[in-house]
């Protein structure tokens, strides 16, 4: 499960992000990218859950997605010099990129309303 909500958004993000200019990262790529991130592993991981969101905490969700959106993002902005070069990378390699920042189990068990 996880793996699949971490593509989704990893890859959704980069593609979102990937029109800025060639020169750099701007404040406005991280602002998309940490964004778009964040809407699309939300989406993935309720579409993923199905029926049991109802047992999730909607804001430790909110704030796990954002937290790993932006450390995606800062992972892959210091391995590439501009979204256009990170956008030629493969959705595998920038999850390689970003494993640091992958939730651990218990972060995810952490999610459940107890």
């Amino acid at each position: 499960m996880r793996k699949l909500t971490l593509m989704v958004s990893a890859s959704v993000a980069l593609l979102l992000s990937a029109c800025s200019q060639p020169e750099g990262w701007t404040d406005q790529d991280r602002t998309d990218f940490v964004g778009n991130c964040t809407s699309s592993y939300i989406s993935s991981f309720e579409a993923t859950m199905g029926e049991m969101m109802s047992e999730v905490n909607k804001e430790k969700l909110d704030n796990m997605a954002a937290s790993y959106c932006s450390c995606s993002f800062e992972a892959i902005k210091n391995k590439y010099d501009t979204p256009e070069e990170a956008f030629t990378r493969t959705t595998d390699e920038l999850l390689m990129d970003a494993a640091d920042c992958e939730p651990t189990d218990e972060d995810i068990d952490d999610l459940l309303i107890k």
